[in-house]
């Protein structure tokens, strides 16, 4: 009896993939984006294989957290370092009026 070609040996599979380096994700329902914090902070030896492509969600305020959050992870991505304002700011150093923040 011939084995089903299209099963493949673990080995097999570990050594040519068909599949992509990177995936993309879409984070519905998103909320502040937990989930896709998740995948997008996963590291594999300086690759990233999980890149978030939209995260949709109707709630204001977690809407604004994935906003923040998508600006730090490029910013992260392009400089190495999240920006200078927002470190000082989480280690007490800056206020939010020191920071530029003027509330609308």
């Amino acid at each position: 009896m011939n084995p089903d070609p299209s099963i493949q040996p673990a080995t097999r599979i570990r050594e040519a993939p068909d599949l992509p380096a990177t995936f993309g994700i879409v984070d519905l329902f998103s909320g502040p984006g937990g989930l896709g914090e998740g995948f997008a902070s996963l590291d594999l030896s300086g690759h990233a294989p999980f890149k978030i492509g939209i995260s949709v969600e109707k709630e204001a305020s977690a809407h604004r957290t994935l906003t923040l959050r998508a600006f730090l992870r490029a910013h992260q991505a392009r400089h190495g370092t999240l920006p200078q304002a927002f470190i000082d700011f989480h280690a007490g150093l800056r206020t939010l009026a020191t920071a530029g923040w003027r509330p609308c």
